[in-house]
């Protein structure tokens, strides 16, 4: 969140513990293999153990910003964001740049299915299954912005973003526009989830959230 601010908490979301990080802008949050990583602007990837105690990391994003940040099981952290940048690291702690083929701002990784999907500015999208080589897909979003991503029970991908834009995929590979209704005029699309058949959206541009080792992490 605004200021660096990340809050903890250890009992289901009751109580939360503030904390704030030596950074401008908290964007993206994840957990994976033991360890919680926060990322944002200026090029800065925090790790910690246990979502209280935080250590700096030399992400290769120099100056940078960072967007987004997921795990892998099989594949470890993968982190993105702007002139098209995307960094693999087994460990989070050394990271190796890779060639998105793309320039613009990347928005969101997500490992959903077996598949690294990362979009962005542009109408980008891109899959991956070894988080080296990357293959552009159509998303039917046009030039308008993807800002999240997501899957269904059913399996099926969700993409959202910007002017209310909806896509959805049953392979990550071929992607159709949605014409959702009820919506009304809600803007931009930032966040996006699925449980069982529900699907939630939201319209707020900052925060992330996480879950791991018994705790929830979130900034806003």
């Amino acid at each position: 969140g605004a200021g660096g601010m990340i809050a903890y908490s250890a009992d289901s979301g009751v109580t939360w513990t503030a904390q704030t990080l030596s950074i401008t802008q908290t964007l993206g949050l994840c957990y994976g293999n033991g360890q919680f990583l926060a990322v944002g602007s200026s090029g800065k990837l925090f790790t910690s153990p246990n979502g209280r105690t935080w250590s700096l990391q030399t992400s290769g994003f120099g100056t940078s910003q960072i967007n987004s940040v997921d795990y892998s099981p099989t594949l470890g952290y993968v982190a993105v964001g702007a002139s098209g940048k995307i960094f693999t690291s087994s460990d989070a702690v050394t990271w190796h740049s890779q060639t998105s083929g793309v320039a613009v701002s990347l928005q969101v990784v997500r490992w959903v299915n077996g598949l690294l999907i990362v979009a962005g500015a542009s109408g980008t999208l891109l899959t991956s299954t070894d988080g080296i080589t990357w293959n552009a897909r159509t998303s039917g979003f046009g030039a308008t912005q993807i800002n999240a991503i997501s899957v269904t029970s059913s399996g099926y991908y969700l993409a959202a973003g910007a002017s209310s834009k909806l896509s959805s995929s049953p392979d990550g590979t071929t992607w159709t526009l949605l014409t959702p209704s009820g919506l009304g005029t809600v803007g931009s699309f930032y966040y996006l989830a699925s449980i069982g058949a529900t699907i939630a959206a939201t319209s707020n541009a900052y925060g992330a959230a996480t879950f791991g080792g018994g705790l929830l992490a979130g900034s806003a």
